[in-house]
């Protein structure tokens, strides 16, 4: 029977950081004294200016949130005045054609033709200026 009598493990080592394991670190300050204090600077710099870089980051990102808050509820308010504008224009001037043929039918021909076309032209009129507000929106 065959008995083995060493047997290899390769094995690997992965280190990732601002500063070099404690073997390393020993190693280095052997070779450069000093150089161990040096790192450790380095180290606490870095972090600092991440930990800075991460709160502005934050900062940032909550002031866009809002506006983009702030734009959305202006548009929605926006929008909404636009619809209110519309449904009160219309039934303005449905009323005033009601009116208007109402006056026709009752003998008073002069003041329904005129409101007619008020009523016509306001319509008209109503049409041009949201579309050119449209227009100047986009």
């Amino acid at each position: 029977m065959n008995r083995i009598d060493r047997m290899e493990v390769p094995q690997t080592q992965m280190y990732s950081g601002p500063i070099p394991t404690a073997d390393e670190l020993a190693r280095y300050e052997q070779a450069f004294p000093g150089i161990a204090d040096r790192i450790m600077t380095l180290a606490e710099k870095s972090t600092e200016s991440s930990i800075a870089d991460s709160a502005s980051y934050r900062v940032t990102e909550r002031i866009v949130v809002e506006n983009v808050r702030d734009d959305l509820a202006n548009t929605r308010y926006d929008l909404e005045s636009s619809r209110m504008g519309m449904f009160l224009a219309t039934f303005i001037i449905c009323g005033m054609i009601v009116s208007g043929t109402a006056m026709v039918l009752t003998g008073h021909e002069g003041a329904g033709i005129g409101l007619l076309a008020v009523s016509a032209f306001s319509g008209i009129a109503s049409v041009f200026v949201s579309g050119t507000r449209q227009k100047n929106e986009k």
